[in-house]
Parts: C-alpha cells; sequence; structure tokens
C-alpha cells in the first residue's frame, strides 16, 4: 500500500484528545527539550514556552 498523505491532527481540530494527552504531550516535550539541550526541567519550560510563543510551536524553535 502507497501513501500519498498523511494528515496529522496537532491542533485536536479534527479528533478530540483524550482527558490529560496534552498534558502528557507537554510533559514529554519538557523531558526532550531538557536531555536534549542538557538543562533542568524548569529551564526546560522556560525555553519551551518561549519558543511556543515566539515560533507558533515549539518544534518551530528547536528547529530555528
Amino acid at each position: 500500500m502507497d501513501v500519498e498523505s498523511w494528515i496529522f491532527d496537532l491542533d485536536n481540530t479534527l479528533y478530540r484528545t483524550s482527558p490529560g494527552m496534552l498534558a502528557q504531550i507537554d510533559d514529554l516535550m519538557g523531558s526532550f527539550i531538557s536531555d536534549f539541550l542538557n538543562v533542568d526541567r524548569v529551564e526546560a519550560r522556560r525555553i519551551q514556552k518561549g519558543y511556543f510563543r515566539s515560533h507558533g510551536l515549539t518544534l518551530r524553535g528547536l528547529m530555528g
């Protein structure tokens, strides 16, 4: 089976999320940033939220 397109519902407009799912994603993103940048979780959270505010997505900030 060849797939031509993939659709990702990153902002939950297509499907409802299960309770706590976004909190889990937020926590996992914080863990990744902490490990990747070798900073404590408090600093990782500050970086994560700063990237989100300035780039619209934390991932965009990490890629920039």
